[in-house]
């Protein structure tokens, strides 16, 4: 059986608009891809599609494999 690649994204996760305003960031994961015969192409190159037709710069996101 094939990997699974699983897409996180940096993102906000809390907000506060008190001063001083104050972002917190995290690692949180939106997608998960699976190596498939009939897709044409296998689960890392579909993770990093979704990724690119997103617009997420490189170090926004990442493609973990996942077993």
């Amino acid at each position: 059986m094939g990997y699974t690649y699983i897409l996180v994204i940096w993102t906000i996760v809390g907000y506060t608009g008190n001063m001083p305003v104050s972002e917190k960031y995290d690692w949180r994961p939106i997608g998960e891809f699976y190596n498939a015969s009939d897709a044409g192409k296998n689960a890392q190159q579909m993770c990093e599609e979704a990724a690119r037709q997103l617009a997420l710069k490189p170090e926004r996101y990442r493609c973990l494999k996942s077993e």
